[in-house]
């Protein structure tokens, strides 16, 4: 793989050498409060490309996930567009999740850390990919772009189905350091939700320890849809109600964030009524 097809963490440039504003970083990859942590990770290569496959867990039932960002290198597209294209999908933005993938499988230049990437589902990978026209690409990635449009996910879904995808492979064991550095997102999370309390001059107690008790409540996934990752700390009473407390502050996935809005739980209709009800008792 050469230095331009390198896979690097979200705060590196890309590859037309733009990089994301810190606005754009606290809601992508580098922000996301609990990534998966993969059972398995493993690699296709594709016409010279190493596609990273992840299996992981979510809900009890196992999934196959890819990373998107990796595809964007290789056909030289502007990662942060797309990003911002996949989170305004109504589908696609409701399915990506963010996966922990540790730096023995993506080399980074001199770096020894794991680092969170956005993933879609592998079934959902042709609905992104027929979404890029050979207009958005060099011409001379054209050709590439149709044969990623065209055998990219049969090759994955494949290696797939005959067990072939998981024979080299790495089971992940996350590291002292993985965990010290997750530990040190989710604080700075509690520490920003409580800074906006402040500055409001309203209660914020909530602490880590507190929200980690939260977390593990809802089983580590969203407090609305039950299914997805609880990655963003939601005020179930609207912050200038309420402040930020333990009381007040549940996990939520970013689609369901949006969902319910900035809308006293008495007034929101988008959520079933059972499930608010469970929340605040």
């Amino acid at each position: 793989m050469s230095d331009e097809q390198e896979l690097m963490p979200i705060e590196q440039q890309t590859e037309n050498a733009e990089q994301l504003p810190q606005s754009g970083l606290e809601d992508a990859e580098a922000t996301s409060e609990r990534a998966l942590v993969p059972l398995l990770v493993s690699q296709v290569d594709f016409y010279g490309d190493g596609l990273m496959v992840v299996l992981v867990e979510i809900g009890g039932e196992r999934q196959v996930l890819v990373p998107h960002r990796q595809f964007c290198q290789y056909l030289g597209v502007d990662w942060s567009g797309q990003y911002r294209h996949v989170m305004h999908d109504t589908v696609l933005s409701t399915e990506v999740v963010s996966v922990a993938i540790a730096t023995e499988f993506v080399p980074m230049r001199g770096r020894k850390r794991s680092y969170s990437t956005l993933s879609l589902p592998l079934d959902l990978l042709p609905g992104w990919l027929f979404g890029l026209t050979p207009s958005r690409v060099k011409p001379s990635l054209a050709p590439k772009l149709h044969r990623y449009r065209k055998e990219c996910f049969r090759v994955l879904w494949q290696a797939f189905q005959q067990g072939s995808l998981w024979q080299n492979t790495q089971e992940v064991d996350p590291s002292a350091e993985e965990i010290y550095s997750w530990l040190a997102r989710v604080g700075d999370r509690v520490w920003r939700a409580r800074q906006r309390a402040i500055q409001a001059h309203l209660p914020a107690t909530l602490t880590v320890e507190q929200w980690l008790r939260t977390l593990k409540h809802f089983g580590w996934r969203c407090a609305y849809c039950e299914q997805r990752p609880g990655v963003i700390i939601e005020h179930f009473i609207p912050l200038p109600l309420a402040g930020t407390t333990a009381e007040n502050c549940v996990p939520s996935y970013y689609a369901c964030n949006s969902k319910k809005g900035n809308v006293h739980p008495d007034f929101v209709s988008t959520i079933p009524r059972q499930v608010l009800n469970t929340i605040q008792s």
